[in-house]
């Protein structure tokens, strides 16, 4: 899935809409790197945001492929 980046410049704080749920999300996702303290942050986060989708798609009953790891293996919950 492919994020459409927008572009256009920010002139102010009244162009930025910060979604509900992102401030929570944030705090969660900053809480569990401290915890984990991986090497590589970047892989790591996107190994943490998959599993996270797969937990909320799990909760409304959507069927979602198993992440892989930087590897391209897939990762189940054994492995972490």
């Amino acid at each position: 899935m492919a994020f459409a980046m927008d572009e256009s410049p920010l002139y102010s704080a009244e162009q930025i809409r910060v979604p509900d749920a992102l401030p929570d999300v944030i705090k969660q996702w900053t809480k569990a790197v401290i915890r984990a303290k991986p090497e590589d942050v970047v892989a790591w986060s996107a190994e943490y945001f998959a599993k996270c989708a797969a937990e909320r798609a799990e909760e409304v009953g959507i069927e979602v492929e198993a992440p892989t790891g930087a590897d391209g293996e897939s990762k189940g919950a054994e492995d972490e």
